[in-house]
């Protein structure tokens, strides 16, 4: 199911992110990489490209060039729904689920780098609560 058109172009770049059902603590590092390169994978074969990729134990946070011809609802739709099959079927977590929903933040050019960096740090914002609370999951 590629949404990718060869003579469609983007410059729209969106910070997203969801959280785990309950806000369960189980996306440990390792599962997490695993699920990062997944998400990843999927996101370019939407014809999106995912700038960067963290988050921490009950969230994911995914800086994006989204597709012209890619509602975000679907984008969105299509990662959560093949990530939690996979977290299920392949890494074990028997219950596994998103919380419903998920943030969107459109960025100016000049906002992508702060957000990839603060994305790629995720584990140490959370560590010594450095974080921006206007970036992170807004339900608790």
């Amino acid at each position: 199911m590629s949404a990718h058109h060869p003579h469609a172009s983007s410059s729209v770049v969106v910070h997203l992110l969801w959280s785990t059902a309950r806000r369960a603590d189980c996306l440990d590092a390792s599962l997490a990489a695993h699920l990062y390169e997944h998400l990843s994978t999927l996101g370019s074969r939407l014809g999106c490209e995912v700038l960067a990729i963290g988050g921490v134990s009950d969230h994911v946070h995914l800086l994006v060039r989204v597709s012209p011809s890619l509602s975000l609802a679907t984008l969105v739709r299509t990662l959560k729904r093949a990530s939690a099959r996979r977290l299920t079927r392949v890494h074990g977590l028997t219950h596994f689920a998103w919380r419903e929903g998920f943030e969107v933040f459109a960025l100016r050019a000049d906002e992508c780098d702060p957000v990839r960096r603060y994305i790629e740090q995720q584990p140490l914002h959370h560590a010594f609560a450095t974080t921006v609370d206007a970036w992170e999951p807004r339900t608790r």
